[in-house]
């Protein structure tokens, strides 16, 4: 059975999302390996990480990820995921700039690579 072009672009959208959030659950993981996924510290990094997916995914739109016609392209991808992930950067510090509630340099550094290869690979084998 053949899904058709709008059910594979919602494919590679929650497929981001579940690489973003699994992501965010691997470097709480690796860098607060005591706390627990239920305690309030994640929880608040939890909001203002889904605030930055959601910009994520629109610079992934912008970018053209979501095209089924490009998503076949592996050069271009591999080219342009970095670039994108850059801007996602750039973002998120904004973002954390104007709702200090945490100061995650080090914990969106690890997100945004971890998220990177996460999607690199879902995208390469989807």
């Amino acid at each position: 059975m053949s899904l058709s072009e709008k059910s594979k672009k919602i494919l590679l959208l929650l497929g981001d999302i579940i690489c973003f959030y699994l992501a965010l659950v691997l470097m709480f993981k690796i860098r607060f390996s005591g706390q627990a996924l239920d305690s309030l510290f994640f929880k608040t990094h939890l909001n203002l990480f889904s605030v930055v997916f959601v910009l994520w995914l629109f610079v992934f739109y912008i970018g053209h990820l979501y095209e089924i016609s490009e998503a076949g392209d592996r050069r271009r991808f591999l080219r342009i995921l970095p670039q994108l992930q850059l801007i996602n950067v750039i973002l998120a510090v904004f973002v954390f700039y104007f709702f200090p509630a945490i100061t995650p340099k080090t914990n969106l550094f690890l997100v945004a690579l971890l998220s990177l290869i996460l999607v690199g690979f879902w995208r390469l084998f989807f």
